[in-house]
């Protein structure tokens, strides 16, 4: 496990600070019918910023969870929202580590972000679930 802050294998390690997170979310919130479209979707879902950071998610996604609300996930990254097991190979946290570069979570979220349009890729994670593992 790398003990360097800033180092990373793959993605930005940069974080917006929980204030603007705060604001970001409430821009969502006071979007009309934001909320409804997203609760309406049959999958799980999130909305992520420009460093990778769950500032809405979906009542679908949260159930999914198993948490209370989106509290509980604003600011951190899909990996560490969702209980990855690499989320900690790297110091600075999801994205950023070598497994993380197979990951098609993060290619996808990486590549929307170069190239300004849609991505979609596979991704299936092994997750910490109830002191076991599990893939998902």
């Amino acid at each position: 496990m790398s003990t360097e802050v800033n180092s990373t294998q793959l993605a930005s390690p940069h974080r917006s600070p929980s204030s603007e997170i705060a604001v970001q979310l409430e821009v969502i919130n006071t979007a009309a019918f934001v909320r409804e479209i997203m609760d309406a979707l049959p999958y799980p879902a999130t909305m992520i910023n420009q460093n990778r950071q769950v500032v809405f998610s979906s009542k679908p996604l949260v159930d999914l969870l198993g948490i209370q609300n989106i509290d509980q996930i604003l600011g951190q990254r899909p990996g560490k929202a969702m209980n990855c097991i690499h989320v900690w190979d790297n110091a600075v946290g999801c994205g950023t580590s070598e497994s993380c570069a197979v990951c098609g979570a993060v290619l996808a979220i990486l590549e929307s972000r170069r190239a300004g349009e849609r991505v979609s890729q596979e991704c299936r994670l092994t997750i910490h679930q109830s002191g076991t593992d599990a893939s998902q």
